[in-house]
């Protein structure tokens, strides 16, 4: 038996009774059951998580890493009773290459340093990135292997960086009316750029001598499809790992769009609608 009492507008839940249920009568109490066991479960959780912190930083002079004091800023003003070290910035890059092995090669340092320490999750976090306040605390009630929050591109403030892979090979690409306020990834394989990403420890951990643990790939190791970001989001779901993508975490992405900008109508995803139709 289930007893859902309604106290002051807020909901009390016995969790325990939840997990033992084996079938419910309509899909509506289902789900909202679901809803509430995932919320009650992550509280209880609380007091043993520890969140490590990483910003990848290159050195090269290039304009979004002048804004690394702002991002460090929306990670120390989260709203949340969950531990986190102060954010590791790396050290600047060392080696010559592309802009996107280079960065991956900054992520999978964040990663080692990670490994090495009893944090439960690390979060890495663009040098552009402006979290909202919850970030943390919605990525982290998931309860998945590896969750993500939306960042717009530099060019529109409507179209993201967030992804679905289709049947054969390639990606589409969201628009932030399609993800406000979702959580996408449970029936469909989703990635994103690497701009606000929450990974749980098992998730990296090497499990075989005969195989590789989960890592950002750099092009001269690997032959990979989407660049590292992306193929990390999809190698993940290749080997198990469960990915989310939370439309309620949506960032700023510096200088175009801060969290204070309002916004603008989607003019473009308008003309495409039409042509379809």
């Amino acid at each position: 038996m289930i007893i859902i009492v309604l106290i002051g507008g807020t909901v009390a839940v016995d969790v325990k009774a939840m997990r033992n249920v084996k079938r419910l009568y309509t899909p509506s109490i289902q789900g909202f059951i679901k809803q509430m066991t995932s919320q009650m479960i992550g509280s209880q959780l609380k007091p043993n998580l520890k969140v490590f912190i990483g910003i990848p930083f290159l050195g090269t002079g290039v304009r979004c890493e002048s804004f690394i004091p702002k991002a460090i800023s929306s990670i120390e003003t989260q709203r949340t009773g969950i531990r986190m070290l102060s954010p590791w910035v790396t050290s600047p890059a060392s080696m010559r290459g592309s802009q996107r092995d280079l960065v991956a090669a900054k992520l999978n340092d964040i990663v080692d340093r990670f490994l090495k320490t009893d944090c439960t999750h690390v979060w890495l976090v663009n040098a552009d990135c402006e979290l909202p306040p919850d970030a943390l605390e919605k990525l982290i009630r998931l309860d998945v292997d590896i969750a993500s929050g939306v960042s717009p591109t530099h060019s529109d403030w409507n179209e993201t960086t967030a992804a679905w892979e289709i049947l054969g090979g390639g990606l589409r690409f969201y628009r932030r009316m399609d993800l406000e306020d979702k959580v996408v990834g449970e029936n469909e394989v989703v990635t994103t750029g690497n701009f606000c990403t929450l990974i749980k420890r098992r998730a990296l951990l090497q499990y075989s001598p005969h195989h590789e643990p989960l890592k950002y790939q750099i092009m001269r190791e690997r032959q990979y499809i989407y660049g590292p970001e992306l193929q990390f989001f999809i190698d993940a779901q290749k080997m198990g790992f469960s990915v989310r993508i939370h439309g309620g975490v949506m960032c700023g992405h510096l200088p175009e769009w801060p969290l204070s900008y309002e916004g603008h109508e989607d003019t473009l995803f308008k003309k495409i609608r039409g042509l379809k139709s």
